[in-house]
This record gives structure tokens, C-alpha cells and sequence, in this order.
């Protein structure tokens, strides 16, 4: 038997699913936030849902089709979730990068995927690297959108390759985890019987969205409840103390070295 979550996700269903649902559920409320000057910018779960979609109309006009990888090399923000989303509905296969990534990590990864198109940002530490390859960065993500129509349909199957999330093991050799949609709904509808959350909850997000920890704890099962996450500015310990209070946070995903720092 198969159990359907409140919006729509389930084992046999695929992340483009469980938005459209979060997305028909809560579509005016807050789904991210980020402060970057006085006020604070803010997506709803409609924007959410229109804005990635923009994103994938843009990878469907830069050629990009079902199955090629790209490259997502940056900090968590909301532009990193409109680029993720906008990977899924076109189809197109995401490889979140750490922000920290060693150069030659990064060549390495980039060797083994070979990837169609890199999306970066003014805050990614190159050192160095030679993507070879042509690039985004998120502070240009809205004018390359900005008017764009809703992407061309794409059929995406459960079985579909969402992502693949690399980790340097104990060899630091990166090794990639091929993950489908089936996969992240799965551990989504697994999570969501567990956790505590509801409407009216407030994340901070500061772990990188580049694990699975951050991602499924801190963005999508956020999302499956209808709650909103706030990007930070800095992990300066001022900024974090001073985004607490303005938004009245409650929840918080962190290691045990988050703890000590």
C-alpha cells in the first residue's frame, strides 16, 4: 500500500509532485525568506513554484534536456532552491557542490559527470578552478528569468535520476550517490511521520544545502508542512542572533560542531 502524504508526495511519486502540492496547499503563504539589504525578500510557495519554473524554461532554451547534470556550486539562499526545483521540472539532473570544495574536488566531480552547465555565485571560492563549461551565477538568476513562460512539459518518472549528492568518503576520492525521485519522496514520506511541525513554524537554514541532512531536514520536509525557511546572510554569530529575533525562529538544524563554534 502506498501512503500519500498531505501534499501529494509519496514512495511513488516524484519531487515535481510534492511542490505542485505544497504549492496547491499553502500557495500564498511563505515558503523562503532572505534579508540581503533593509527588508526582507520574500518567496511564497506560488512564487516558489513560478520562479523554478522559469529556471527550467531557461535550462530547456540553453539546451538542456532530460537527464543532462549540472553543476550547483553555491550558498544556501533562495536562488540555490530555485535552481534545485527548476532542475527537477525540467528534468535535469542536479550535483549540489559543498561551498568548501577543494579545487581539485571540484575538477575531479566535474570529470566524472560531465556536466552541461554550471550555476555558481559571486560567493563561490573558485580557487582557481576552470569550469570549462558555461555558467550562472545566482545573482544573474533573475534577469535571465525575468518574462519567461512556464517550461515545456516534461514527463518525469519516480525512477528518474534527481540528483547526485558526492561525498569524499575516507579516500577524500569523490564518490557520487545516484539519487531518483523516488528516492527523496520515499525518505520524505518517512521523515514526515516523525517530525513535529506545522504552519506556523520558522526554520533558520545554516547547514549547506548541498547534504542530504540540510536538504530533506531543512527544505523539503519544511516545505511538506507548509512552514518557511530563512536564509541568513552570514553564519556570523551577530547576524544569526539578529535574524533569530526578527523572525521569531523555532527550528534549527545543526551538527554537534555547530554546537561548539
Amino acid at each position: 500500500m502506498t501512503v500519500t502524504s498531505q501534499n501529494g508526495a509519496s514512495a511513488g511519486s516524484t519531487i515535481v509532485d510534492f511542490l505542485r502540492g505544497a504549492v496547491d496547499s499553502h500557495g500564498p503563504s511563505d515558503a523562503l525568506l532572505f534579508k540581503p539589504g533593509f527588508r526582507y525578500q520574500r518567496w511564497s510557495y506560488e512564487r516558489l513554484w513560478r520562479e523554478s519554473g522559469q529556471v527550467a524554461t531557461l535550462l530547456q532554451r540553453r539546451g538542456l534536456s532530460r537527464g543532462d547534470r549540472v553543476i550547483v556550486w553555491g550558498p544556501n539562499c533562495p536562488q540555490w532552491v530555485l535552481v534545485y526545483f527548476g532542475c527537477m521540472r525540467a528534468g535535469v539532473v542536479a550535483v549540489p557542490l559543498d561551498l568548501r570544495s577543494a579545487p581539485d574536488y571540484v575538477e575531479r566531480v566535474i570529470s566524472r559527470i560531465t556536466p552541461k552547465l554550471a550555476f555558481t555565485s559571486r560567493f563561490t571560492p573558485k580557487g582557481g578552478v576552470d569550469l570549462d563549461l558555461p555558467e550562472i551565477t545566482f545573482e544573474q538568476l533573475e534577469s535571465e528569468t525575468h518574462g519567461l513562460p512556464e517550461p515545456q512539459n516534461v514527463e518525469i518518472e519516480p525512477d528518474d535520476l534527481a540528483e547526485i549528492m558526492f561525498t569524499s568518503s575516507t579516500t577524500g576520492d569523490p564518490k557520487g550517490v545516484m539519487l531518483t525521485h523516488r528516492n527523496l519522496t520515499a525518505n520524505l514520506e518517512g521523515i514526515t511521520q516523525y517530525i513535529t511541525c506545522d504552519t506556523s513554524s520558522r526554520l533558520l537554514s545554516i547547514l549547506p544545502l548541498s547534504h542530504m541532512y540540510e536538504q530533506m531536514g531543512g527544505l523539503l520536509t519544511v516545505l511538506h508542512f507548509g512552514a518557511s525557511v530563512t536564509y541568513p546572510t552570514s553564519r556570523q554569530p551577530t547576524v544569526l542572533a539578529r535574524t533569530m529575533r526578527e523572525r521569531q525562529i523555532t527550528t534549527m538544524l545543526l551538527v554537534p560542531q555547530g554546537l561548539v563554534s
